[in-house]
């Protein structure tokens, strides 16, 4: 399969982590990436990682949506009261976590050239170990594919290059035509909370889809379909936001997020993965194929190099370790037929991800080949 194909990242700043994460998709992925978009709050030196890689300012890209402008609209509906007792700062963070996922779903209609007609979102902590596809042939059926790819398994189509029909909106259990040569993957053996649950019954009316054992479809990306991605945010745009056609379907969001009494559901009280998918399994079920089994996984002990970062702080000199992914370390979960994992570094102190001598950026020049 050939043809033009765009990923979408988000990311705090330039990391080890990231760099590797740019290099496997450029390595493994079928077909290969026409641009790396990386929406990020910080853009110098993401742009050095590839040619392919183009950075945009977050709070530039989507005019009226900015996490300052999601924490006012959240502490509004959630009122004083509610805003203190979640504590102010990580009512906040919190704000910036919506933020991110708002922001993923709204990039289609602002990254500028457009985004090709399918385009992947991908978290820029998973890094990609083996080659792989999300186009199946149309015959798969849904709970037997893979996203491991095999060429001579690999339907001989190419990407449409402008938009596609869409295939007509059906209730699942009606069948439906697809109109493209292959169907598209979904990843299963996600986690999934009573928030992420609540929030999409509030703005859909039906409870979300689940996969194996009642795993959820927050595997850390999605395959999108521009057409579908458009009609989803229409369709859950409620009333009173219906002439807001910019950002309705945003506040519509964090209207259904707020709505939610207890403060845990709250702090996961939305997955843009989990969401979307959900509906395009509802609407579009010919369209997509899920997976047989969780294909990837999370590297829960992240790797401290052997070297330290030295960092001098008035008179007193400190080496810091720093956390990347080794080839050795990635080995592990390739050896055990694993297609991607999660390299996460904020939530190990000995990693030092959030010391300030890293505010720019972390251990962005190691690359263990």
């Amino acid at each position: 399969m050939s043809g033009p194909f765009d990923v979408v990242t988000l990311a705090l700043k330039p990391t080890c982590v990231n760099r590797r994460m740019v290099q496997s998709l450029v390595e493994h992925l079928v077909p290969k990436p026409r641009t790396i978009h990386v929406i990020a709050v910080q853009c110098t030196g993401f742009e050095r990682f590839h040619p392919s890689v183009r950075c945009h300012a977050d709070d530039k890209l989507v005019p009226g949506l900015t996490a300052s402008s999601v924490g006012r609209w959240l502490e509004e509906r959630l009122g004083a009261v509610r805003w203190e007792a979640l504590d102010r700062a990580m009512a906040l963070r919190r704000s910036s976590w919506y933020f991110q996922q708002l922001v993923k779903l709204a990039a289609a209609e602002h990254i500028q050239p457009p985004l090709t007609e399918h385009f992947l979102i991908w978290d820029s902590d998973m890094i990609m170990l083996r080659p792989m596809t999300w186009f199946v042939p149309p015959e798969t059926p849904s709970g037997s594919a893979t996203g491991a790819h095999t060429p001579a398994a690999a339907p001989a189509v190419h990407l449409p290059a402008g938009p596609v029909p869409q295939p007509s909106g059906v209730d699942s259990s009606q069948g439906c035509v697809n109109p493209l040569p292959f169907r598209t993957v979904i990843h299963v053996g996600g986690w999934h909370s009573d928030g992420y649950r609540r929030t999409y019954q509030s703005l859909t009316g039906h409870a979300p889809r689940f996969g194996p054992a009642q795993s959820s479809f927050v595997a850390h990306h999605m395959l999108v379909h521009r057409p579908f991605l458009s009609a989803f945010l229409r369709d859950i745009t409620a009333p009173q936001h219906r002439n807001d056609t910019r950002l309705g379907w945003a506040h519509s969001i964090l209207d259904a997020a707020a709505s939610l009494q207890d403060v845990q559901q709250y702090m996961v009280g939305f997955s843009e993965y989990w969401s979307y998918l959900s509906w395009v399994l509802e609407h579009h079920p010919c369209a997509v194929a899920l997976t047989a089994r969780q294909e990837w996984d999370r590297v829960t002990v992240p790797t401290q190099l052997p070297v330290g970062v030295r960092h001098q702080d008035g008179a007193s000199t400190q080496f810091l370790g720093v956390c990347c992914p080794t080839a050795d370390s990635l080995r592990v979960f390739a050896d055990r037929g694993v297609l991607f994992a999660g390299y996460e570094i904020g939530h190990r102190a000995y990693c030092n991800y959030a010391h300030p001598a890293f505010k720019d950026g972390y251990a962005q020049w190691f690359m263990d080949v």
